[in-house]
């Protein structure tokens, strides 16, 4: 359920289970306070990371209305900084698919974005990233529709 809400494009649905979303992959990271629920959001991490993540990519790409970026920039701001081994081995596998998530993303584009989304630790600049990438995956560079 959590899968498919991430996927419809619709700010009434996306943004509580975004949040809700960020606030469990902040309480799974094997933070310093680990609390008795720890290790079932572990496992919940570990069965629909992996979904959320391709789901977060795929509206980036083009998938869902640019005003729901900055929900998706959060989670996966959040899935980064908590996750960060795992999110890069599952990155890489989905960015390598031919035109995920998008066909306008060449994979000079989407080793970019990877590299820089993971390598900050700025909210502001990961905002930064996922919105040039967006634009490159709507391929909206050079428009009036940019801004």
């Amino acid at each position: 359920l959590s899968v498919h809400a991430l996927t419809v494009p619709s700010r009434l649905a996306l943004k509580p289970t975004a949040y809700f979303l960020t606030a469990l992959i902040r309480l799974s990271g094997g933070s310093a306070r680990s609390t008795p629920a720890t290790p079932l959001l572990q496992a919940l991490w570990a069965e629909y990371g992996a979904a959320w993540l391709r789901a977060a990519l795929a509206g980036i790409g083009g998938a869902l209305p640019r005003s729901l970026l900055p929900n998706l920039t959060e989670l996966l701001f959040a899935m980064a900084r908590n996750h960060l081994h795992t999110v890069k081995s599952w990155m890489t596998e989905l960015l390598a698919q031919p035109a995920f998530p998008s066909p306008h993303a060449d994979a000079a584009a989407k080793r970019n974005f990877q590299q820089q989304l993971l390598g900050t630790r700025s909210f502001v600049r990961a905002k930064a990233v996922v919105g040039e990438f967006s634009i490159q995956c709507r391929n909206l560079q050079g428009t009036a529709y940019v801004a």
